[in-house]
């Protein structure tokens, strides 16, 4: 590795306490498990490709951070535009899980409904990617705003979930079950980076330091998720129990 590119990264890194390789590890973990323990269902799989792009996009995301010789304007449209297709990855595989999960009828119609603000505004996204007249703050306004909308929307499934999870029974030990410890990752994550993504993009400009915590605890949040990942994976059952 490039010497410079090392310090630069230590350098990111840093800022966010060093965080970044933790999660990056607790990712490839995941996803070792996961391929180790791989049952043939489409959630198993939506959720090996999410954890994999998630590696892929969060190391090319350090790399065009650093990237030299480009506008910052350009910058911004790669950074955004792939933390965009990663909250695109995200949001279908969860949402897809939570179809296959829940019982509540009323509730999966109310998402079929309610997924239409996300999928309008990530069009916009991308077109507006291209429009020279929409400036580098209001790109990633608008990222922040799609990642607020995706977070809402998994967070009340999540609620829906922990509601049936507890109202029906159930036999099985909770610990024992790869969904409960998947939703349960999903949750914490969503309860703690939605204040950091209602007020990222303000505190991006106003106020590094406090920006740089409050990222590091939604890397603390994401580390946690691929935590429960493995939990899941090692329970080695399929995942819709």
């Amino acid at each position: 590795m490039n010497e410079n590119l090392l310090e630069e990264l230590l350098d990111v890194w840093s800022k966010t306490y060093y965080l970044k390789p933790i999660l990056l590890i607790f990712i490839s973990i995941s996803f070792f498990v996961g391929v180790k323990f791989y049952t043939k269902e489409s959630s198993y799989l939506n959720f090996l490709i999410y954890i994999i792009v998630s590696l892929i996009l969060l190391i090319l995301l350090d790399i065009d951070i650093n990237k030299k010789g480009v506008s910052q304007r350009f910058r911004t449209i790669i950074i955004e535009s792939e933390n965009t297709f990663l909250e695109i990855v995200e949001f279908i595989a969860f949402y897809h899980y939570f179809f296959k999960i829940l019982v509540t009828k009323n509730a999966k119609a109310l998402m079929r409904i309610v997924i239409i603000p996300f999928i309008i505004l990530t069009i916009i996204f991308y077109v507006k990617i291209f429009d020279f007249e929409f400036s580098r703050n209001q790109i990633i306004s608008l990222s922040y705003k799609i990642n607020v909308i995706e977070f809402f929307l998994l967070f009340f499934p999540c609620l829906i979930f922990f509601y049936e999870l507890f109202t029906i029974e159930s036999k099985q030990k909770l610990t024992k079950s790869p969904s409960f410890w998947i939703i349960t990752g999903l949750f914490f994550y969503c309860t703690i980076s939605l204040p950091f993504l209602l007020i990222g993009d303000q505190l991006a400009v106003n106020n590094r330091e406090l920006f740089y915590f409050m990222f590091a605890v939604h890397y603390a949040s994401l580390i946690f998720l691929f935590f429960t990942f493995t939990k899941a994976f090692l329970c080695k059952k399929i995942l819709i129990q």
